[in-house]
């Protein structure tokens, strides 16, 4: 009976942080769509969502599992990462298929698995306790504090953009199954046996399995098997006693089916990249070096501040990263000592014998986090954006569980003291936390916030104009608003590129990788020039005053992103620019940076301006392979064999463009395309789909008889 009473306090525990962090986000489960990235899912932009069960297999069936999809933002750098794995694929159109266009149904379920990875945290820190202070999990005292270390993470500013943005709910589930595979190995430390248990074969075929899904789900987790390896590490020696050699040969056997998934992980990456025409990267050394030993640090210490103080949250997260413009200044320097010193510090450590558990755990929590927050420093990879809150999640919660293994070697007063520090950060936390929440509460508030941090006026002006953007695509629009909104955008878009101008002609050699990333102040400018025309575009200036606008800075563009040719690309074409055009599209074609929009343009250039229906097909296939989730290359194909007259291809594209944006015209053109086939299977099945789905009409009604009449049916 004890012992049930001492299970039921440990859980009790974390159960009540649980109930604290529900209650606490409650009042976002309402909250409305927002008009930056969520467009994805209430637009379908990059997916469709299914109408029920029979239309998800259907679009699987015919559509596929290898769709990509590029992660990018002109304003944040030149990068571009392109995604996309089956497992995405399924899973996405998976939750569209459960959630539809639900918000509430998105922010509940974020919420449910915030608080579930709150849970496992609070019983991650109550076994941690139990190490060196029998039975404090089970004690008053010991789970009070776990509940508290635990609302302590879980009620970070810094994770506020991690629950709210419904667009990152895949992020959600992969820290789910980091956090579980955390809990079970931290399980496996005996503390009275002196020992480090192991999982049987059927568990480890087990581990192997699951920790596929979060890895083709999300890369976040591609640093799991080194975090778990050095907790494993770490209690061989320190609880175990184990030599060097034992304890890396106990942990390597330990984590050995994480290893092994990472690996096919890996595998799965390389052979992809090696068939993938696109890159965003470079093989220069230079460059390389500058981003690793310049770059990364000063990203690395910025995340540092917004953990500590975290006062200026923002979605453009990234503008608000202080970067040198010179090689060696004190600020970088000092950013450089902040990561690399504690690092190798750390390092040397782990390896170092002692007898002081409390030195071998401060390279545990330091690593932890570094390890944890890696696959966002730009060591590994590039990526497109320096930095967002939400990257922080999954280092916050092995900051927290480092931390924990301190709380062992506490005596009463030191304990006391921690207690103390930790209420009064929850508090402070608490407060902050539930201000930015309310910033979520819509598009504008949310904008606005961005607005109220912005560095500059470039970003400044960026969000004024998207604020127009999303009253305009709201239920009852004002126009007058938006036209005032728009003109106050232009105004301080203006103002920043005669700053921006005034600034390019500085002397001082900035770090190539400024300029590879598109950061340097000449790039910047050329962007907002981009910002300026787009702006007066939507005020309706002349398309040609538009062209005159932005052509000047097209040449210090190094990269032509999808954004900015979706927008300057129709406007040299309907200026009569067409070899400008060519130029720009042969361009990025030679840079790799593939994304549609380019394939859309080179086959209307070949269509238009060569008469080469051949070569814009073969450019709308290869868009095709790439992104077959694409609606405007689905649109174009299904074009091009209308041109042709090929009625099979034709039926066969207008087919799938009606899968992809449930357009009822495409359907009965399908259905129209396989009547004159005479594919009586075809056409019965879209017929059915047309009388079913979509109200009658005419046109359906014409159908019916033409499909009796060919079938004598």
């Amino acid at each position: 009976m004890n012992e049930f009473k001492k299970k039921l306090t440990a859980i009790f525990f974390p159960l009540l942080a649980v109930i604290c962090v529900f209650l606490f986000y409650s009042h976002t489960l309402n909250y409305s769509w927002k008009f930056f990235d969520e467009e994805i899912i209430y637009s379908e932009t990059i997916f469709p969502i299914p109408k029920d069960f029979s239309n998800y297999i259907e679009i699987v069936k015919n559509l596929g599992l290898k769709n990509h999809f590029e992660a990018s933002n002109t304003f944040y750098s030149n990068i571009a990462n392109v995604r996309g794995t089956p497992l995405d694929t399924i899973f996405l159109l998976t939750i569209f298929l459960l959630f539809k266009k639900s918000a509430f149904c998105y922010h509940l379920f974020s919420l449910v698995l915030h608080s579930i990875n709150t849970f496992i945290l609070g019983l991650s820190i109550s076994k941690v306790l139990s190490f060196n202070r029998r039975g404090s999990a089970a004690s008053l005292s010991g789970g009070f504090l776990a509940c508290i270390l635990s609302l302590m993470w879980a009620l970070h500013p810094g994770n506020v953009e991690s629950i709210l943005f419904a667009t990152n709910i895949g992020a959600l589930v992969t820290y789910f199954f980091c956090s579980l595979y955390l809990l079970l190995y931290i399980k496996l430390l005996d503390i009275e046996n002196k020992t480090i248990k192991d999982f049987n074969l059927f568990q480890k075929i087990l581990i192997f399995t699951f920790y596929l899904f979060p890895l083709f789900l999300n890369e976040y987790s591609v640093t799991l098997p080194i975090m778990i390896f050095l907790l494993i590490f770490l209690y061989s020696r320190s609880y175990v006693n184990l030599s060097l050699i034992e304890s890396i040969k106990t942990s390597f056997n330990r984590t050995l089916p994480l290893i092994l998934a990472l690996l096919v992980f890996i595998l799965y990456f390389i052979i992809k990249l090696l068939s993938s025409n696109v890159s965003s990267s470079t093989t220069d050394i230079s460059l390389i070096f500058e981003r690793v030993f310049w770059l990364s640090p000063q990203i690395f210490f910025h995340f540092i501040k917004l953990i500590l103080y975290p006062q200026f949250l923002s979605i453009d997260q990234t503008s608000l990263v202080n970067l040198g413009q010179t090689m060696f200044s004190p600020q970088v320097i000092f950013c450089f000592l902040s990561m690399y010193a504690p690092l190798l510090l750390s390092l040397f450590i782990l390896f170092k014998s002692t007898k002081k558990k409390i030195v071998y755990f401060t390279s545990l929590t330091f690593l932890l986090f570094f390890i944890s927050l890696l696959p966002f420093l730009h060591i590994l990879s590039p990526i497109y954006n320096l930095a967002s809150e939400r990257y922080l999640y999954l280092p916050t919660y092995a900051l927290i569980l480092g931390l924990s293994h301190f709380l062992n070697f506490s005596n009463k007063k030191s304990y006391l003291i921690i207690l103390s520090a930790s209420l009064i950060s929850l508090g402070i936390f608490s407060y902050r936390t539930f201000t930015r929440s309310l910033e979520w509460k819509d598009s504008r508030t949310l904008l606005e916030s961005a607005i109220q941090t912005a560095p500059n006026k470039l970003f400044k002006g960026l969000r004024t104009l998207m604020i127009a953007h999303s009253i305009k695509e709201s239920a009852s629009p004002n126009l007058i608003e938006i036209e005032r909104i728009r003109k106050d955008a232009l105004k301080i878009i203006e103002s920043s590129l005669i700053e921006l101008n005034n600034t390019t002609k500085s002397s001082y050699r900035i770090p190539g990788i400024l300029k590879f990333y598109g950061l340097d102040n000449k790039t910047l400018a050329a962007k907002n020039a981009f910002l300026l025309a787009m702006c007066r575009y939507e005020l309706g200036h002349k398309r040609i005053e538009v062209k005159e606008t932005f052509s000047p800075y097209i040449r210090d563009l190094k990269v032509i992103d999808s954004q900015i040719l979706r927008f300057y690309y129709p406007i040299l074409f309907f200026t009569n620019d067409i070899d400008t055009a060519e130029k720009i599209l042969i361009s990025s074609l030679n840079s790799k940076r593939y994304n549609s929009n380019l394939f859309l343009a080179l086959a209307d250039i070949s269509e238009y301006k060569y008469r080469n229906i051949k070569a814009a097909e073969n450019y709308l296939l290869k868009s095709f392979e790439l992104f077959p989730y694409d609606p405007t290359t689905l649109f174009g194909l299904k074009r091009i064999y209308r041109v042709n007259n090929d009625y099979n291809k034709f039926a066969h594209y207008s087919y799938l463009y009606e899968l992809r944006t449930h357009d009822p015209i495409s359907l009965q053109e399908a259905v129209t395309g396989y009547l004159v086939l005479k594919d009586k299977k075809m056409s019965r099945k879209l017929l059915d789909r047309l009388n079913k789905e979509y109200s009658s009409n005419e046109s359906t009604d014409y159908l019916n008889q033409l499909y009796k009449k060919v079938f004598n049916d």
